[in-house]
């Protein structure tokens, strides 16, 4: 554990993803999809939209993946675009 955040476990694969490692990135979606898509339908209460969110959040973070600043988790900052 590193900075104190227990996630952290998701850096390499990070650092991993941002130097052009594809697989990484997928590591990362499967570790995340089921308990964010959770979260997300409870929100939305709609299977289709949160189905929906998660995709356009996966993207993001994959487009986005070089401004994570490593402040919080990979999990707190894949959450926060979730909720955006």
């Amino acid at each position: 554990m590193t900075n104190g955040h227990p996630m952290d476990d998701d850096l390499p694969l990070l650092d991993r993803c941002i130097a052009g490692d594809r697989e990484a990135f997928d590591e990362l979606v499967l570790k995340h999809q089921k308990p964010l898509y959770a979260m997300l339908y409870r929100m939305v209460s709609d299977a289709d939209d949160a189905a929906d969110i998660l995709q356009k959040t996966f993207v993001k973070a994959f487009v986005n993946r070089g401004g994570f600043e490593r402040r919080s988790s990979f999990r707190t900052w894949l959450y926060q675009i979730a909720i955006n």
